[in-house]
């Protein structure tokens, strides 16, 4: 078979394939994209529950980690999108759907492919009346039309499937924002509740004392000190730490809960679950977990407060996610 025929049967085979890109067209040419971040439990579970999903719309995904998915969803199954990530997060942080229209791009791609395609055949026409220098010059842009051409087809595929599929974008996260170092509480103890500090600066040695809280030492942790702190430590690094200050002004748990957990989440801590009652022996600590992500790790930091005689009891635990869920399940 001469060069000739060979060269007409690829142009033909092209030819074909750009017939089946125009089969496709439709009135819609609309291209969606949606960003959303989302406050989770657990993000590798929901990273998992939101790829299910979309496969069961039809789509797919493209990558995965704990901290971002993303995602191609038919058109359809974005209406029904947010309700969904409603359903599966603690809170739906940020949520932003952008509409492009690709109808300009398409008819550019398309004229710039048929023109090629009309000089790649004109091309093909002058081979049997070239010499051989002329058709290995011929050759040479006819081959060079053809990566253009390849090229062009494959923009106009891409674009097909963009207002086909959007693309969705999601953030998994444990906090909501950066937690400010401003303490504006007027009662000193409240001021000291904070994660970072309990967790690197708060003290790993015993030390003498009296009148520390009457607790049982949880299963699977090793006391530090009773008095006049407790203080206990797992070997995964869970802390643990109760301490008493003055009920001053005497107040309700009821006011000192409001007063914590307030000031707590207006220095951007995000709540994790529902409140919840923690025993240890005496009368229950009122407690809420708090989503704390600590470089690439996801932490949870408890605290709760407790009223014995004239005292309020302050317990705070923290440590990684997957080791205080362990010990403390919901």
């Amino acid at each position: 078979m001469n060069r000739k025929k060979v060269l007409t049967l690829l142009i033909s085979f092209g030819l074909l394939l750009t017939a089946a890109l125009y089969a496709q067209d439709r009135e819609d040419t609309l291209y969606y994209e949606v960003d959303a971040r989302l406050l989770v439990k657990d993000r590798q579970q929901a990273a998992d529950a939101l790829t299910d999903w979309a496969e069961e719309q039809n789509g797919y995904f493209i990558y995965k980690t704990q901290e971002q998915i993303s995602l191609r969803l038919p058109d359809k199954a974005v209406d029904s999108l947010r309700v969904y990530l409603d359903e599966i997060s603690e809170e739906l942080v940020e949520y932003s759907q952008n509409t492009h229209d690709l109808r300009e791009q398409l008819l550019a791609s398309r004229s710039a492919l048929e023109a090629r395609e009309e000089i790649l055949a004109k091309n093909i026409s002058y081979i049997d009346s070239s010499d051989v220098e002329g058709t290995l010059t011929l050759e040479k842009e006819i081959r060079r039309l053809m990566n253009e051409i390849d090229m062009y087809r494959g923009i106009i595929r891409k674009m097909e499937n963009d207002r086909s599929y959007a693309l969705v974008t999601v953030r998994l996260t444990f906090q909501n924002q950066t937690i400010p170092d401003s303490r504006p509480s007027r009662f000193d103890w409240i001021n000291s509740v904070d994660f970072f500090d309990f967790l690197y600066n708060g003290r790993l040695s015993g030390r003498s004392g009296f009148g520390g809280p009457r607790m049982e030492l949880p299963e699977g942790f090793a006391l530090i000190d009773d008095s006049p702190e407790f203080l206990a430590i797992s070997p995964e690094g869970v802390k643990l730490r109760v301490r008493k200050t003055d009920n001053y002004p005497k107040k309700s748990v009821g006011f000192w809960e409001e007063a914590l957990f307030s000031d707590l989440s207006g220095r951007g801590y995000v709540t994790v679950g529902s409140g919840s009652d923690l025993n240890f022996g005496e009368t229950p600590f009122s407690a809420r977990t708090w989503g704390i992500s600590n470089g690439n790790e996801d932490y949870l930091y408890i605290t709760g407060l407790r009223l014995m005689k004239n005292k309020i009891e302050i317990l705070e635990i923290a440590g990684p996610a997957l080791y205080v869920r362990a010990y403390f399940p919901e």
